[in-house]
């Protein structure tokens, strides 16, 4: 988020993308609810721009495009609403979207489930919410919060899902972790989940790409985070900070490394930069650094790690068989490798991101059925003592 501001009138400008156009302006009314007006900066700003260029305020209509001008004004002022603004944020339905006179609990599922406003921020901002209060069902303990034009069908699949996710849990004598909220909202970047850790939720990507199974392991992935943050001693979440660490310094285990690439690997480049189209060949090894030479433009580029270019946008051949150096990019790969095993303590490349993201995906993998070895031995000693 870039910034926000409250008036003196508690009026509360939230601003998502753009420095000067809020994407959200809250007004508190006089019996206690809330009036919201969401806004699209990006496609006000292009709207604007192209009626002074066309010259559209000079011409019949024109007074319109004025409305508009005058309303953001008005906004941006922290005026309070005026009916003229209304019929603008009704003719302008592209740009704007209001709600009029929402309690708490709807103000929470617009703000937060539906745009992505963190809830430790909606707390700061408006005060917290019971845990519960503004879910629009509670299952087993589990709090959903879907966003208003999700179909029912939808809801009752994401209802299944995690109650499937809850059953692994279960199995393992860790059901009672499968509880509190989870809100199902679209979140920048690609990630398809993630836990907050101030406010003790899990958000959910509802446009996550793929089939169920992907969300499933997203979910599994997401809860294991809560298992650590949650119901750990703070002396085993030191533990696993400090194996991941021990790993980290020895790459894992003999054969299987996530720090690094044979010399010869050629990768492909599939990230947004125009720059760094093509294939590329890692011609140099050495202790913290990778070099790749592209093989069209012949310049040369350096990383630290295997996984610094992989997060770059950079991926292995390999990966076409969804294994590279002996592991999974990430846990979601399940969804297509039936009967997979690793004894790998790095068992995923996502897994040496950092002691977090490592303990999620091995307990993913474990829960999973997929983990052998020791480093299963040592996941169910960790898990014993939740």
């Amino acid at each position: 988020m870039k910034r926000m501001y409250r008036n003196r009138d508690n009026t509360i400008f939230i601003f998502f993308v753009d420095k000067k156009i809020p994407s959200a302006v809250v007004f508190k009314t006089a019996d206690e609810k809330f009036n919201v007006v969401l806004i699209k900066p990006r496609l006000f700003s292009k709207t604007i721009e192209l009626a002074w260029k066309n010259n559209i305020y000079k011409r019949e209509g024109g007074e319109l495009y004025n409305l508009l001008s005058n309303t953001m004004n008005g906004l941006t002022r922290m005026h309070p609403l005026v009916p003229s603004q209304i019929k603008v944020f009704e003719m302008f339905n592209t740009i704007f979207t209001f709600h009029q006179s929402v309690n708490k609990s709807r103000l929470y599922q617009i703000l937060t489930v539906e745009n992505a406003l963190p809830a430790n921020t909606f707390s700061e901002l408006f005060g917290s919410i019971e845990n519960g209060a503004a879910a629009d069902v509670t299952v087993d303990g589990i709090h959903f919060h879907f966003p208003e034009k999700m179909r029912d069908s939808r809801r009752k699949e994401f209802i299944n899902i995690l109650l499937m996710v809850k059953d692994f849990y279960k199995k393992h004598g860790l059901g009672n972790v499968v509880t509190g909220e989870v809100s199902f909202s679209k979140i920048n970047g690609a990630t398809c989940g993630f836990y907050n850790i101030p406010t003790k939720s899990i958000k959910i990507d509802p446009a996550t790409k793929d089939d169920n199974l992907t969300i499933l392991y997203t979910i599994i992935h997401e809860f294991a985070h809560k298992l650590m943050y949650e119901f750990l001693p703070p002396n085993v979440v030191g533990e696993i900070s400090h194996k991941f660490n021990d790993l980290y310094r020895i790459g894992g285990k003999p054969g299987i490394s996530f720090t690094s690439f044979p010399i010869g690997s050629i990768l492909k480049y599939t990230g947004k930069s125009a720059s760094y189209r093509g294939d590329w060949v890692i011609n140099d090894v050495r202790p913290g650094e990778i070099t790749a030479r592209s093989m069209e433009a012949g310049i040369n580029i350096r990383a630290k790690s295997a996984l610094a270019f992989i997060n770059s946008g950079f991926e292995p051949y390999e990966k076409n068989d969804l294994e590279f150096h002996g592991v999974l990019h990430s846990t979601l790969q399940l969804n297509h490798k039936k009967g997979y095993k690793t004894d790998a303590w790095i068992p995923t490349t996502y897994a040496g991101t950092n002691a977090s993201e490592w303990f999620a995906e091995t307990v993913t993998m474990y829960l999973c059925n997929a983990l052998i070895g020791e480093p299963k031995e040592f996941i169910e000693n960790i898990i014993k003592r939740a």
